[in-house]
């Protein structure tokens, strides 16, 4: 009876078509490609799906069918892919909108002004790539998502590509995800173990911010934890992302939320300070809230940001956060 019935089904689909160039001034192209979208619509309303179950190969041998397997390939990549921007589309607008950078940031605008699109841009000859340049921006990553650490992670990831290469992205992904969480972690230190989760387990930089954290925990203060990170990574560059986030370890954990001491710690950790900070005090402020933050680290800064970023040389710290607000209620 299957047979039957997919022999009807089909035979009739192929005498609707045959009707349709008999009597019709249809080409057989516009045919072929109405089947195809017909197979299409049929899906998104539901419908193929009871008919092949009916028909059988009467309905997915023929055009039909494909129509029906291209709206399934769709409706796959964006279930698990998402229909978000690609690290070439970021790297399009660094193209357009930064003149110039440093270190790896630059190699990678040259790279890419070459051609060498990412994740190309970040690895070909670039001595940089695991430096802390991708690692500083991550922050901005978890602001538009917040409290949602896979998704903060990818387009960290997405970004850092741009620039760095393996354990270099990964620095990105792991302040990502921690200002992410911070939305929704009140305890710090249970901050940081959760953080650490989302880095792969088998990668350099897990080892390093492990290490660190089993320092914080077997040590006393952050002096002596800092001594032991400061031993272990003495081989690497200042601005290398593994000493930069042991740095950012031991401030936040000895620090226990507290805006000064986890300032004042980060500071005399050394290393490149000012990118530390940036990230350990945006993840603490999110935690905090603006009021939670001394009004003598906020007075003397006032609102004015000034880059070097073509069109918007001259922004306010205010309209940036609202933008960003904005943004991440979109992504959301």
């Amino acid at each position: 009876m299957n047979y039957l019935w997919a022999f009807a089904v089909g035979g009739g689909i192929c005498v609707v078509g045959q009707l349709l160039i008999d009597y019709t001034k249809l080409t057989p192209a516009r045919i072929l490609t109405g089947y195809v979208v017909a197979g299409v619509i049929l899906s998104a309303v539901g419908l193929y799906k009871p008919l092949a179950d009916f028909a059988g190969a009467g309905a997915s041998v023929p055009l039909l069918g494909f129509g029906h397997l291209l709206a399934q390939g769709v409706v796959d990549a964006v279930e698990r892919h998402g229909l978000g921007l690609t690290a070439q589309d970021i790297g399009r607008l660094w193209v357009a909108l930064i003149p110039s950078g440093w270190s790896a940031e630059d190699i990678a605008l040259q790279n890419m002004r070459r051609g060498i699109l990412p994740p190309e841009s970040g690895r070909f000859h670039n001595p940089y790539c695991e430096w802390i340049g991708a690692q500083m921006r991550g922050g901005v990553a978890g602001m538009l998502y917040p409290g949602d650490a896979r998704s903060a992670a990818r387009l960290a990831f997405l970004d850092g590509s741009i620039s760095h290469h393996n354990n270099g992205v990964l620095g990105e992904v792991y302040n990502a995800v921690l200002v992410s969480l911070a939305y929704v972690e009140r305890d710090v230190r249970r901050l940081l173990e959760r953080t650490l989760a989302h880095i792969p387990a088998d990668s350099e930089y897990y080892a390093a911010a492990n290490f660190a954290m089993q320092a914080c925990r077997r040590s006393r203060g952050w002096r002596e934890a800092w001594a032991l990170c400061e031993a272990r990574f003495e081989r690497y560059n200042w601005i290398h992302a593994y000493p930069n986030v042991a740095a950012q370890i031991v401030a936040m954990w000895f620090g226990q939320g507290d805006f000064d001491e986890t300032i004042f710690i980060i500071g005399m950790c050394g290393q490149d300070v000012d990118c530390n900070a940036a990230q350990v005090m945006n993840a603490l402020g999110v935690m905090l809230g603006v009021k939670g933050i001394p009004a003598r680290w906020l007075d003397p800064i006032g609102d004015r940001l000034d880059t070097y970023v073509r069109g918007m040389k001259q922004m306010s710290i205010s309209g940036l956060a609202e933008w960003t607000k904005k943004m991440a209620k979109k992504l959301a």
